[in-house]
């Protein structure tokens, strides 16, 4: 078995997406674990270390920019990449503004 290269949480609202990026990273070496919403996210947040976190922009409730800074201030250490399908460059503008 590989060495853990390091905790990974991946939020996402489709499991299709979820279950490709935890698929890939597993076999990479890291741990993954996965969360279907904001408050998912934060939950494991708190019961787990992560190192990484990869974040859905676009999530029914909460959204990804939502919980951006949410996650930034409570957990700064953790490396946050921002994940969508949308082309808009003001999205990602905005993702930097909040961390």
């Amino acid at each position: 078995m590989a060495e853990n290269k390091g905790n990974i949480l991946i939020i996402d609202d489709e499991a299709p997406v979820r279950l490709l990026l935890e698929k890939k990273l597993s076999a990479d070496g890291y741990h993954c674990v996965v969360a279907q919403n904001a408050d998912n996210a934060l939950n494991i947040l708190q019961a787990e270390t992560v190192d990484i976190v990869l974040l859905d922009i676009k999530m029914p409730g909460k959204s990804g920019m939502e919980l951006l800074p949410q996650i930034k201030k409570s957990y700064p250490d953790v490396v946050v990449i921002m994940a969508t399908v949308l082309t808009d460059i003001n999205i990602a503008l905005e993702s930097i503004r909040r961390g």
